[in-house]
């Protein structure tokens, strides 16, 4: 009974009803959340497939079963086909299509801006397909940058627009605070390389554009380098030139300059292109290190912000005296920092000295420019009045001993001669000519019997002088023997005096012969 009454109470029904009405409310929702995924699911796929072009441009939104679709239109009535693909989409009950009419754009402009870690798009695209491109080449020429996408849509792109677009977009991103800017045709493009094949390529890619583009503006700077610092070496068969040229076409001039002044040797051209060069003629100034280098069997020369070093071995005696001369005469904006150049090693080590009895000839190998000029001084004083001809280069490898003793005893023996000979090879003397005078003779032959430490007698071919009339006396006072005048030979000359001290037994003999010819 209580419960029959319970159930005649109205009053009392409402308090169940309350969660019937929430399952109920719950059940509708889900259900619907679940249907207008399936539309909106359905209604992109149909704008997709029926206007791939521009169907990242448009929104969808729906409610319940009728479908919202939002976007640019290109040309009038373009877009009536994605109504209709949505109206056909399976569940779609109503379609409200809003579409914007896109404007022609005059001038028609696109452009990047890059700073730091950021890249920023703007101006115009054709299509969001295109621009969608544009990104994606953004993306490539330099991942990991923060994208802005600030392009609009319009219409009036020129022909070939996307392909010159992505070509700039995609350059401009691989340069710090790199900006590129298309106007119709016009190619613009500016910003700093990080490294020199980054530059290069850049460089390289203004001048093959797009089918179409006309390049406006190129202003691509290379890397800073700081020392701006260049060295070429060369080990005698090859010749590596590192560092920085200011410029490509720098970097290709000392090549060509590298190939003259080196030639037979394989050149490695390392160089990299990069501002900051010190004032003045870079290429120039490389040149003249280049030239050198040349000089050496092997070196190195370095140019370091404006100063130059030089160092090695030099290749020939002559290229060891043009290398210390061209130390002292720097082109415009060098200066010496160092300067270490050592003479060719030689064998044999040859010197000598020659006279005609007018002037003496020195030439060979002198192991140091000081000793060089000492033998001069020497030569200078013996054969005072007469002409002094320094051909003698300066070379390592000489004897050991006092070299200059040596050069200075032959001399002097030559001092002696009319015309004659004297040379030193690796320590070996040898001395061939004409005395001046019979005492001469007897000097010269004195000579080359008490050469100083160091040389050894290899030959002598001395000849006396000849004398016109020849003489020959001998004279007594009772006590002494005098013999005077001249004799043919030493050989002769002894064996007068031996017959005189026979026939004049007890006297004291006095034996002045000299020898010469002309008996």
């Amino acid at each position: 009974l209580e419960e029959t009454l319970a159930m005649r109470q109205p009053e009392k029904w409402w308090m169940g009803l309350i969660p019937v009405a929430a399952l109920w409310l719950a059940a509708d929702f889900v259900k619907t959340g679940a249907i207008e995924a399936d539309i909106g699911s359905r209604a992109s796929a149909a704008v997709t497939q029926a206007s791939p072009d521009i169907a990242s441009a448009m929104t969808i939104a729906v409610a319940g079963r009728d479908v919202r679709i939002e976007g640019p239109e290109f040309t009038a009535r373009a877009n009536d086909p994605l109504g209709r693909a949505v109206a056909d989409a399976g569940g779609v009950r109503l379609v409200d299509a809003r579409f914007t009419p896109v404007t022609a754009a005059k001038p028609y402009v696109f452009s990047t801006a890059r700073v730091g870690d950021r890249i920023t798009l703007s101006g115009f695209a054709p299509l969001p397909a295109a621009r969608d491109r544009l990104l994606d080449a953004v993306r490539s020429g330099a991942p990991g940058l923060e994208i802005i996408d600030k392009l609009a849509f319009a219409t009036g792109a020129p022909e070939g627009f996307e392909s010159i677009a992505s070509r700039g977009a995609s350059e401009a991103a691989k340069l710090d605070l790199g900006a590129f800017t298309l106007t119709y045709k016009a190619y613009s493009i500016e910003g700093t390389a990080a490294t020199s094949a980054i530059f290069e390529a850049a460089v390289a890619a203004t001048q093959q554009l797009p089918a179409g583009a006309t390049l406006a503006r190129a202003d691509i700077r290379p890397p800073e380098a700081k020392p701006f610092a260049w060295s070429a070496t060369t080990d005698g068969v090859a010749a590596t030139i590192i560092g920085s040229a200011p410029s490509i076409e720098a970097r290709a001039a000392i090549a060509r300059a590298a190939a003259t002044s080196l030639p037979g040797k394989m050149i490695v051209d390392q160089m990299q292109v990069a501002s900051g060069a010190p004032a003045g003629d870079f290429a120039g100034s490389a040149t003249y290190a280049l030239a050198q280098l040349g000089r050496l069997a092997k070196g190195r020369v370095v140019m370091s912000d404006g100063a130059y070093s030089i160092s090695g071995e030099a290749a020939t005696p002559q290229a060891y005296e043009a290398a210390l001369a061209g130390a002292k005469q720097l082109p415009a904006g060098l200066s010496l920092a160092r300067a270490d150049i050592l003479a060719p090693e030689v064998k044999p080590y040859i010197w000598s000295a020659a006279t005609d009895g007018s002037k003496i000839v020195l030439s060979g190998m002198a192991p140091s420019a000081g000793v060089r000029e000492a033998i001069v001084q020497a030569a200078t004083r013996q054969f005072q009045g007469r002409q002094v001809v320094n051909q003698m280069g300066i070379a390592r490898g000489a004897p050991d001993g006092d070299f200059m003793a040596g050069a200075s005893h032959a001399i002097a023996e030559l001092a002696h001669m009319s015309s004659a000979t004297a040379t030193i090879s690796d320590g070996a003397y040898s001395l061939f000519g004409d005395a001046a005078t019979p005492r001469d003779y007897d000097a010269a032959i004195e000579g080359v019997k008490q050469l100083p430490q160091g040389l050894t007698l290899a030959r002598a071919e001395i000849q006396t002088a000849e004398v016109r009339p020849f003489v020959w006396k001998a004279a007594s006072n009772g006590a002494t023997l005098t013999l005077s005048g001249y004799a043919p030979s030493a050989a002769a000359r002894e064996a007068i005096a031996q017959a005189a001290a026979k026939a004049f037994a007890g006297k004291a003999i006095v034996n002045d012969l000299e020898i010469a010819r002309g008996v």
